[in-house]
């Protein structure tokens, strides 16, 4: 877990440094995926997803790629939208919702099960777009789960 958890706190650094030095008004973190190997090499995978059929599709052959190639662990991250469900609100997604919050989202998984994750609130000044700030976002999740973080069960 020592090795995820220093992963998961190099990976929220870099965010945290690409809005604090990004100089364009529309700021934008590209989904991406870095693997380290059993050697100790890296690699990463920027990605670019339109719609849940090229989800599945991308989850399916990572997931065949990171097994194949030893993969140990592998950190996930993403602009995302999230929201604080009550129970009346379960069939509306966070992005189709009033209430929703832009995050940055990072998972980090292992080869032995075990995951860990990271949501940062994009804070924005909403007269230029920047991104002025990214504060730590309470999600009340207590395991991070769902086909990302799950290429190498």
């Amino acid at each position: 877990m020592k090795k995820l958890n220093t992963l998961l706190e190099i990976v929220v650094e870099q965010h945290k440094s690409f809005f604090a030095q990004a100089e364009t008004q529309h700021q934008s973190l590209s989904p991406m995926f870095i693997a380290i190997k059993a050697d100790g090499s890296a690699e990463q995978y920027l990605v670019d997803i339109e719609n849940e059929q090229q989800k599945q599709m991308l989850c399916d052959q990572l997931s065949e790629h990171f097994k194949s190639t030893n993969v140990q662990y592998y950190a996930f991250f993403t602009e995302a939208w999230a929201a604080i469900y009550q129970d009346r609100q379960m069939n509306v997604q966070p992005s189709k919702r009033e209430d929703r919050t832009e995050i940055v989202l990072t998972i980090v998984a292992d080869n032995e099960g075990n995951k860990l994750g990271s949501t940062l609130e994009m804070v924005r000044d909403w007269n230029t777009n920047r991104v002025v700030e990214l504060k730590e976002y309470e999600m009340n999740a207590t395991a991070f789960s769902g086909r990302f973080a799950e290429l190498l069960d």
